[in-house]
């Protein structure tokens, strides 16, 4: 007789079958997750990108999109071209770091930090996900973080997250490991 194979459970399905988030229309809940229709990111030139809300209704009352989650959606749409631009230099390093430890990538060539700028033309955007910082370990805050998830050149394999605090403030640069701060990963 074959051993039965161990699987995670699935999230419960919520008793709802939409919801609603200011800014991104209808929610449906597929593969454990809210997702929204794509719509247009301000902060990435426009592109139409799908959220993904993954709170934990338990932290919220009972309530998923409590008014934290519906804050920093806001607040991330709200980013825009003159966000990106202040972004510009960590996302440089963050290259820049990768070129120290792989050598030349060979898709963008040395990129000298008089054309940090232009790193964005290597950034493709792919999905943006609201969470919340884990309670399983000791935490400064519980808040709402808004990661931007995009795959680029010069790092195909782990890609790059950039990580907002309630939406607003840039607070990590990483590979897409899904950790909103540093000392959660």
């Amino acid at each position: 007789m074959a051993a039965k194979r161990r699987t995670a459970p699935k999230p419960a399905a919520p008793k709802a079958a939409a919801r609603k988030v200011p800014g991104l229309g209808t929610l449906r809940f597929k593969h454990g997750a809210w997702v929204s229709a794509a719509v247009p990111v301000a902060f990435f030139a426009g592109k139409r990108l799908p959220f993904s809300i993954e709170v934990d209704d338990d932290a919220s009352g009972g309530d998923a999109f409590g008014p934290e989650v519906a804050a920093a959606v806001a607040a991330f749409l709200a980013l825009d071209e003159a966000d990106r631009v202040s972004a510009t230099k960590a996302v440089f390093a963050s290259y820049v770091e990768m070129v120290k430890l792989i050598g030349d990538v060979a898709e963008l060539g040395p990129l000298p930090k008089s054309r940090a700028g232009e790193i964005w033309k290597s950034v493709m955007p792919m999905e943006i996900r609201v969470v919340r910082r884990s309670s399983d370990r000791k935490r400064a805050d519980r808040d709402v973080y808004v990661l931007a998830s995009s795959e680029i050149e010069w790092e195909p394999e782990h890609g790059l997250q950039l990580s907002f605090h309630r939406g607003a403030k840039l607070v990590r640069v990483s590979e897409q490991d899904g950790h909103a701060r540093e000392e959660d990963a």
